[in-house]
């Protein structure tokens, strides 16, 4: 039997909440052979089969393991820092299956009504939220006397972590960086939030997801795969790739009610962090309006570029003096690659008035966008909604720039009468038509393109209105773009290997794709290789659709991903059908990830069977989805080979999660590992024929 000190451990934890009854049983199972072992050696084996984290255990060692549960449902999992205002931690939300940032209020600051005014005023700001570049709030409230709230978990580093990483930025990415900030700044401002603290500690970059790199290659070891998905790996940060997202909203304040906050900004008081405030803001961070804000983000694009701040003083009296009376170091002569334009944008943003400033966030996005570097995150935004005017960069500048400011502008005005001149060429020298009872010329959609692609979209802004019609002229290697969030009635149907090798259909706007009424099949991508398709949401429609997507035969290389796929009825109905892939070791997999696959008969079946006979179905991953409120949610059965179910999440279903049907002879190397499932007494179900099949791997699917 385990000694008395173990048995208390595993009692606290369970109080504490930290691993479930049945965890703990199990544990006490494994243990009972072993009189020898100490509380200690428990928490690291604890550790080691990932039943606590390396946070939690230091808890429960110091007794305080109750800490590591809020509101009875956000198990804490480690520290992700801490602050004046509140440490902030990465959980679990047990209820909704994700995981979030929780920040609670330190213990000295419970008694402290300033604090717990300027904790709750970030909760009610962040509230009124919601856009891409600013982090989401989803709870808040108060547990055991602490104030919490509850946002969304972002993997990433803030642009001030990056900065200490790797010093400056080119000028390119960090421009599109502020963009982004610049876009999620004019959404708070709309809705009458300043944020007064805009720094880089304060602009979150994401990086990829983890896993991210596990369908890059073919991955045909079972133990190489296996090894990948036991570890926390997160693809570096691609700065050129990631969104960032505005935080920390604590100093914020709405124009129209002052969120209570009339303790803390009283006229005369300056709020902020010295380095990037305006010198208003030292003076009166009561009046602090947008304008505010664009200085700060000024000051942060001076800094992603350069490396340095703009006033390095030693003191706040100092750095207010400098806001207020000095000019910042030239950007250009900081980082000679500045483009010109760049270094009077971050001049225009820094201007020492606020009526010299741009006067709103969107401003500041439309004259950063000619300088967003053309592989970012931003550019496909930017090719359907931006309409550039270079002439909105003559502007005003400090006076010791006078004579920079002179010769660049000219040199823009030259762009200037460039562009208008080849704008005005067809109404020079080409003849005019005007539609009957017109005055002037008619109105010409202004169509984009991009390159070595073709668009669709519904509003006259695509090449075309259907994606079936830019499937017929596509070529191979080749994008099909839809811009709009539209919906697209009509089958989609890949299957010449010919004409759409290697092509990418993808939807930037979340476009539908919903099943005609004659459609046995949505979206079918058969026997051509290295097709990817991504951003769509599949409806299965009210017609005769038995399947929303198919994939058969040959198609190595073939990606789903980031598609939802829905259903309103389950009569014999499936999401994802993949079958009969005839794939050999050296070819790249399919991969099926990140999707989202809801109210299906069957949400995602893996079949190895033809008319009921086995025929090889090899090179299959299906990884980190979400699949729920199907009937059963991952099937697969008959012949199969190098096939991977890994990280996802399955819930919701009738009969099972993920069933494992039988297995015909031959069929190897199969993994269902680390998926997460729940709501079910039957989570997974194995039928007996799997049991004489080599290879067959199954673990770590955890149950909620």
């Amino acid at each position: 039997m385990p000694s008395k000190a173990v048995q208390q451990l595993l009692e606290e934890g369970q109080r504490s909440g930290l691993f479930s009854t049945a965890a703990a049983q199990e544990l006490i199972a494994q243990l009972t052979t072993d009189d020898t072992l100490t509380a200690d050696e428990l928490i690291e084996r604890m550790i080691g089969k990932k039943v606590l984290t390396a946070y939690q255990a230091e808890q429960l060692r110091a007794g305080h393991g109750a800490e590591c549960l809020a509101a009875g449902r956000y198990r804490i999992l480690e520290k992700l820092g801490e602050g004046g205002m509140g440490a902030v931690f990465r959980a679990h939300d047990s209820q909704l299956d994700r995981d979030v940032a929780v920040k609670v209020l330190p213990a000295q600051r419970l008694n402290d009504a300033d604090a717990i005014a300027r904790f709750q005023r970030e909760a009610r700001a962040l509230a009124k939220l919601s856009h891409p570049n600013i982090i989401q709030a989803y709870d808040n409230g108060v547990d055991k006397g602490r104030h919490f709230l509850v946002l969304e978990y972002v993997e990433g580093a803030s642009l001030s972590a990056i900065l200490r990483e790797q010093g400056a930025i080119p000028p390119t990415l960090a421009s599109d960086m502020i963009y982004q900030a610049a876009l999620g700044l004019q959404h708070a401002h709309g809705k009458g939030l300043v944020h007064r603290d805009v720094k880089p500690a304060n602009l979150l970059l994401s990086r990829a997801q983890p896993l991210a790199g596990v369908a890059a290659q073919p991955a045909r070891d079972l133990a190489r795969l296996a090894s990948q998905l036991t570890t926390s790996y997160v693809a570096p940060a691609g700065l050129g790739k990631g969104i960032v997202k505005v935080l920390d909203l604590g100093l914020a304040r709405f124009l129209q009610d002052q969120l209570g906050d009339s303790q803390l900004t009283k006229e005369g008081i300056g709020v902020g962090t010295p380095d990037y405030m305006a010198p208003e803001q030292f003076r009166d961070a009561l009046h602090a309006d947008a304008r505010t804000d664009i200085y700060g983000l000024g000051c942060t694009l001076y800094q992603l570029v350069t490396g340095a701040v703009p006033f390095p003083g030693s003191s706040f009296s100092e750095k207010a003096d400098a806001h207020a009376k000095k000019e910042p170091i030239p950007v250009e002569e900081r980082c000679p690659e500045v483009p010109a334009g760049l270094a009077f944008v971050i001049s225009k943003m820094m201007s020492k008035h606020p009526a010299d400033r741009f006067q709103t966030a969107a401003e500041v996005a439309e004259a950063l966008a000619p300088y967003v570097a053309g592989a970012s995150h931003s550019m496909i935004l930017l090719r359907q909604t931006m309409r550039f005017h270079a002439g909105q960069l003559t502007m005003r500048a400090p006076n010791r720039r006078k004579r920079l400011l002179a010769w660049s502008g000219g040199i823009l005005a030259a762009a200037c009468f460039v562009g208008l001149f080849i704008l005005a060429w067809p109404s020079i020298f080409l003849p005019q038509t005007t539609e009957a009872g017109s005055n002037g010329p008619p109105a010409v959609p202004n169509v984009i393109t991009i390159e070595n692609g073709l668009t669709v979209a519904k509003d006259g802004t695509g090449q075309f209105t259907t994606i079936g019609e830019a499937l017929k002229i596509v070529k191979p290697g080749q994008t099909i773009r839809v811009l709009d969030g539209g919906t697209y009635e009509e089958s989609v149907h890949i299957n010449n290997p010919v004409q759409y090798d290697r092509i990418t259909l993808e939807a930037v706007q979340k476009a539908t794709i919903k099943g005609p009424a004659a459609a046995l099949v949505v979206l079918l991508v058969q026997g051509v290789p290295n097709v990817t398709v991504r951003g769509f949401r599949l409806d299965l429609g009210e017609g005769q659709t038995q399947y929303l997507s198919g994939i058969l035969r040959r198609c190595p290389g073939l990606v789903f991903d980031g598609l939802e796929f829905v259903s309103s009825r389950r009569v014999s109905t499936c999401g994802i059908s993949v079958e009969t892939i005839e794939i050999s070791k050296n070819d790249p997999p399919v991969s099926v990830r990140n999707c989202t696959v809801r109210g299906f008969t069957y949400g995602v079946r893996v079949e190895g069977l033809v008319r009921g006979k086995p025929e090889s179905c090899q090179g299959v991953i299906i990884q980190q989805n979400n699949v729920f409120n199907c009937d059963t949610g991952i099937w697969a059965a008959g012949l199969l080979k190098d096939v991977y179910i890994a990280a996802n999440r399955v819930w919701g279903c009738g009969i099972s999660n993920i069933e494992l049907a039988g297995f015909a002879e031959g069929s190897s190397s199969i993994l269902v590992a680390n998926n997460t499932l729940k709501d079910l007494r039957q989570c997974l179900i194995i039928r007996e024929p799997i049991r004489m099949v080599q290879g067959v791997e199954v673990w770590r699917c955890g149950t909620t």
